[in-house]
């Protein structure tokens, strides 16, 4: 099998080949890798905005990965494809090139696929789609806070501050609303879908590496790695995609692995107009309740802000006539909030030193890139600039026994993800080789949770930090403060 780098080719390439590939490539400049066999068969991938994006030739037909893919998941393609290991299948949607009309091979993710003309629109012509939608929701929100500035409100309301609240709520509820509205009508469309016979042929805990935002670094989220088989047409799709809901809670994972073993015969409903988009379960029971209980949190968290606002300062004032007020607010909540966040890291470092422990083998261990954007604006004028970073993270999977049950994690530190330069993930990643022997505690109470160290100097600063804040606002609210109240120019 030939492995091509831009413009190298390499004959009979290994694993390893791939991976330092991968690792050691130009982030900043174009970069392309290729497998071909000797049947014309072949996989690509071009490295474009920060990901990968796959091309898949097989037969003479041509598909494309249903999303862009991170470093981590390239890499684990491309080993399983040179292996001849056909769950490499399993890592994306193979989305059919309309001009081969054939069926896809594999199907997976959570919801559609991003539509085919979206995925080849060069990006000056998406910024044109999205730019229209960014500068209409300020407007949007303008217009809300005009609305209210227009309406005789209660006394204890009449403020400016009251009605951008009502404005930002408003809006909120639109967008839940709007939100609820689209997945009511996904709900009612799969619930026309036929159904056909299928069966689970793989079921399993997994991992993937999701980046939620821009601004954050990706995190390994835990998911049910579910696999079933099914025909329509006398064509076999595979698919994996066994809910309607966006998105499914780490701690329901086992309940669903459960529910849906491997060789379990199962009903596929499918979409008649596209049978590669199935689900084997499209009941979502708690749709509304849900959308309820936000409405409800939002109507409670907008209705203390208010008052803390309007009439907060007053009765702070009274009380405390020394007292800064803006500042004693900011401290004090801002103090609250770090302490019990810091209190609860350290009592949680505590309890997690005395787990029990076990043996386990590392079974992926590699770097993952990825790239930050933090926008940074002038507080003197509107001018806004965007700084975009690029970090690496080590990767690193083991697997470790229960009662006899086997276990998978991603945590090398307890409850959290590591990240950094390009060297210090490269330093863990080393330090954790495939196939090293290590010794895993994990919670009791809940086996999934596990670590290889643990450290406990981000509880103690954060506690620290937040015990700073609140003898700040204590300064803020004039108790150490003699003499007339301070006059604070507004």
């Amino acid at each position: 099998m030939k492995f091509e780098i831009n413009d190298t080719v390499i004959d009979d390439a290994t694993a390893e080949d791939i991976r330092r590939a991968l690792r050691d490539r130009n982030r900043d400049g174009d970069f392309f890798i290729g497998l071909s066999t000797d049947d014309d068969n072949a996989i690509d991938a071009e490295w474009f905005d920060g990901k990968f994006q796959v091309t898949l030739t097989e037969k003479g037909q041509f598909y494309d990965a249903d999303r862009p893919l991170a470093d981590i998941e390239t890499s684990d393609l491309f080993v399983k494809y040179l292996a001849g290991d056909e769950r490499w299948r399993e890592i994306a949607v193979w989305t059919v090139w309309p001009e081969t009309q054939a069926s896809v091979p594999t199907s997976k993710g959570a919801g559609p696929a991003m539509p085919a003309f979206l995925k080849r629109l060069p990006p000056w012509a998406l910024a044109l789609l999205v730019l229209p939608a960014m500068l209409i929701f300020p407007l949007f929100f303008e217009a809300l806070v005009g609305l209210f500035a227009r309406v005789t409100l209660p006394t204890w309301l009449d403020s400016t501050p009251a009605r951008i609240f009502l404005g930002f709520f408003t809006l909120v509820v639109l967008l839940i609303g709007f939100a609820t509205i689209v997945k009511v009508r996904e709900v009612r469309a799969a619930a026309k879908w036929p159904k056909t016979s299928g069966r689970i042929i793989r079921s399993q805990p997994g991992f993937d590496l999701i980046q939620r935002s821009r601004e954050d670094m990706p995190a390994n989220e835990r998911i049910a790695d579910i696999v079933y088989e099914y025909e329509v047409g006398g064509k076999t799709y595979r698919a994996s995609r066994f809910t309607l809901a966006e998105k499914v809670a780490p701690e329901d994972v086992a309940g669903i692995l459960e529910r849906f073993p491997e060789g379990k015969s199962v009903d596929v409903f499918y979409d008649p107009a596209n049978p590669q988009e199935a689900t084997i379960d499209r009941d979502m029971p708690g749709l509304g309740r849900g959308c309820l209980i936000m409405f409800l949190v939002g109507l409670s968290f907008v209705a203390v802000a208010m008052v803390a606002v309007t009439r907060g300062p007053d009765i702070i004032q009274r009380g405390l006539p020394n007292a800064i007020v803006p500042l004693m607010a900011i401290f004090g909540l801002g103090g609250l909030v770090m302490t019990l966040v810091g209190w609860n890291l350290v009592k949680s470092g505590f309890a997690a030193r005395n787990w029990p422990k076990t043996m386990g083998r590392v079974t992926i261990s590699d770097v993952h890139g990825f790239e930050t954007v933090e926008t940074r604006s002038n507080t003197s004028s509107s001018y806004s600039r965007t700084y975009r970073r690029k970090g690496h993270m080590p990767v690193v999977e083991y697997e470790y026994g229960v009662a006899g049950r086997t276990f998978k994690s991603r945590h090398v530190k307890l409850d959290s993800e590591v990240g950094g330069s390009k060297s210090f993930a490269e330093g863990i990643a080393a330090k954790y080789p495939v196939g090293k022997i290590v010794t895993v505690r994990y919670d009791p109470a809940n086996p999934e949770r596990a670590y290889l160290e643990l450290s406990m100097w981000a509880g103690w600063f954060v506690l620290a930090l937040g015990g700073l804040l609140l003898v700040a606002a204590l300064w803020a609210a004039g108790l150490f403060t003699e003499g007339p109240p301070l006059k604070v120019r507004r």
